[in-house]
């Protein structure tokens, strides 16, 4: 099995499914043969020529799947039914979460050694 490691792009169209209120692609076969690892991978890359980041879930059969939030599907144009192109290389990081706007301002109130942490 062929293994990409971070840098190395990888190319494939795929079709989006709706789950419940979520949006969702799941990466063709071969694409997540060029993964490294067969459970979460943190990616940057595009999907339609609009940029995202994200982390690639397991889906329980050796591949893998993407939710696409609201705003990366109106910017790229595409919802559920539609197939779209991506770009991907693996993340070197993990993509920071967006902290909850009370959580930051008590992190940011807090002492010094707290923030430290």
């Amino acid at each position: 099995m062929t293994q990409r490691t971070e840098g190395a792009a990888i190319r494939f169209d795929a079709t989006l499914s709706a789950i419940g209120t979520s949006t969702v692609l799941r990466l063709p076969e071969t694409a997540s043969r060029k993964l490294p690892s067969r459970g979460q991978v943190a990616v940057h890359g595009s999907v339609n020529g609009v940029g995202f980041q994200a982390v690639l879930e397991p889906d329980g059969n050796s591949g893998h799947w993407l939710r696409v939030d609201d705003a990366l599907r109106h910017a790229a144009g595409i919802s559920a039914g539609d197939t779209a192109a991506l770009d991907i290389e693996v993340a070197r990081d993990w993509p920071e979460p967006d902290a909850p706007q009370d959580l930051a301002a008590a992190l940011a109130a807090a002492p010094q050694k707290i923030q430290d942490l």
